[in-house]
């Protein structure tokens, strides 16, 4: 039997992006948000409103999805809720 609580809640976007840009940030000899909001090409205060969702902000699919992909991370949902994780490698396909 599903938990209807958990079918209607939204999904932590403003976690999962915090993850990603701490992950991006250590990966890049610590950057500040002004990199990394120059890198997904936003303005700055929307790289610190969407880590931590002042005003109700959340940040846009496209920058989640372009975080990992630089990072070579992937987005887990299942019934235990959304993490964020390393991407397995893929498979070579054989000749």
């Amino acid at each position: 039997m599903r938990n209807n609580a958990i079918l209607n809640e939204d999904l932590p976007m403003n976690d999962v992006f915090a993850q990603l840009a701490d992950i991006w940030s250590s990966r890049n000899n610590n950057a500040t948000n002004s990199a990394l909001a120059e890198h997904l090409d936003i303005r700055p205060q929307s790289c610190s409103q969407w880590k931590t969702g002042t005003d109700g902000r959340k940040p846009t699919w496209s920058a989640i999805i372009q975080l990992c992909e630089d990072l070579n991370m992937q987005i887990v949902i299942d019934g235990n809720g959304c993490v964020v994780k390393r991407r397995r490698k893929k498979r070579s396909a054989k000749a």
